[in-house]
């Protein structure tokens, strides 16, 4: 019985690290493309990737880095290509006008679970709230004047 545990044990392991290096895998700096690399520098002058990953699912190249104090996530193509930036904020960082956009919705009564302020070449500004009810789970866009751009449901 104890080595049908183990080999258990030894082979749900296995198969959580085959499943995480299929939608993401960690690269040495080395391994990222060249012009990446610059498009990064380029956009974020001087500053320090401490991750580099490929995002299988996506296509993309995030880099995970400090800019302003803040810890960033930026995405590019693989030619280089920036697609957007991303960081955290607490809920009572989030403008007025979109927390009360947020409580006059459909979403009102829901938790808020997380916020990401997005940078990218379509909306200079624009904010990720994940928001949370019992098992169900979606993510709402918005503009920083209160205006809904879509929501994404949450598998």
């Amino acid at each position: 019985m104890n080595k049908i545990l183990k080999a258990s044990v030894v082979v749900t392991i296995f198969l959580m690290g085959c499943l995480s290096f299929a939608v993401a895998q960690e690269l040495k700096e080395s391994n990222v493309p060249s012009e990446v690399k610059q498009a990064f520098q380029e956009k974020y002058p001087n500053t320090y990737v401490y991750e580099w990953e490929w995002k299988r699912k996506k296509s993309l190249y995030k880099s995970e880095f400090m800019w302003k104090r803040l810890k960033y996530e930026a995405y590019f193509t693989k030619e280089g290509k920036w697609i957007l930036s991303e960081y955290e904020i607490a809920a009572h960082e989030l403008p007025e006008v979109v927390h009360k956009a947020i409580a006059s919705g459909e979403y009102a009564n829901w938790e808020i679970d997380d916020i990401d302020v997005i940078h990218s070449p379509e909306h200079e500004v624009s904010y990720e709230i994940e928001v949370k009810r019992n098992k169900q789970k979606r993510k709402l866009y918005y503009l920083p004047d209160g205006k809904l751009l879509r929501t994404e449901f949450i598998k």
